[in-house]
C-alpha cells in the first residue's frame, strides 16, 4: 500500500510541475498574441492615416488646379469684355461695371473653392481623429497573469496531501480531523 501511495504522489508531483510549465508557456503565448494583435492594429491605423493624407494631397491638388482654371477663365472673360468694349467704342462707367461684375464672379468662385477645400480638410481631420480613437480603443492592454512558483508549489503540495490522505484509514484522514 505505501508503495502505491508513493507512486501516486510522484505522479501528482510530476503532473503539478507539468501543469506549471504549461501555464508558463501559455502566458508567454498569450503575451505574444497580444503584442501581435496590437502591432496589426497599429499598422492598420497607420495605413488609414496614410490614406487620409493621400486624400488631403489629392484635394489640395484639385483645388489648386481649380484655382488656376478660375483665374484663367477670369482673365479670358476680362480680355473678351475689354476687346468687345474697344471694338464697340465703349468706355467709361459701363465698361468698368462689366469688368467689376466679372471680378466679382471670379471672387465668388474662389470663395466657393476655398470653402469646399476647408470643409474637405475638416472632414479629413475628423476622420483622422476617428482613426486615432478607434486605434486607442482596439489596443489590448489586458494583464496576462503569469503563474508563480509559489502557486505551483502550493498546488503540488495540496495534491500530495490529498494523495496521502486518501491512503490513510478512515478515522485518521486529515479531512476527517478538520471536521471534528
Amino acid at each position: 500500500m505505501p508503495s502505491l501511495m508513493y507512486k501516486q504522489m510522484g505522479l501528482a508531483a510530476i503532473g503539478g510541475l507539468a501543469s506549471a510549465v504549461v501555464s508558463k508557456e501559455q502566458a508567454r503565448l498569450d503575451e505574444s498574441i497580444q503584442r501581435y494583435r496590437n502591432t496589426i492594429s497599429a499598422l492598420q491605423g497607420a495605413q488609414s492615416r496614410n490614406t487620409i493624407t493621400e486624400n488631403e494631397i489629392a484635394a489640395q491638388d484639385a483645388s489648386t488646379r481649380q484655382d488656376l482654371e478660375i483665374q484663367r477663365q477670369g482673365i479670358i472673360a476680362e480680355g473678351q469684355a475689354r476687346t468687345s468694349s474697344a471694338t464697340a467704342g465703349i468706355s467709361g462707367g459701363s465698361t468698368n461695371r462689366v469688368l467689376q461684375g466679372l471680378r466679382n464672379s471670379v471672387a465668388r468662385a474662389q470663395y466657393g473653392r476655398t470653402e469646399r477645400l476647408e470643409q474637405q480638410f475638416n472632414a479629413f481631420g475628423a476622420e483622422r481623429r476617428n482613426v486615432g480613437i478607434s486605434q486607442a480603443l482596439s489596443k489590448d492592454t489586458s494583464v496576462i497573469p503569469s503563474p508563480s512558483a509559489a502557486s505551483a508549489l502550493l498546488g503540488i503540495g495540496t495534491d500530495l496531501l490529498r494523495t496521502y490522505d486518501a491512503h490513510q484509514p478512515k478515522g485518521d484522514r486529515l479531512f476527517d480531523l478538520t471536521r471534528r
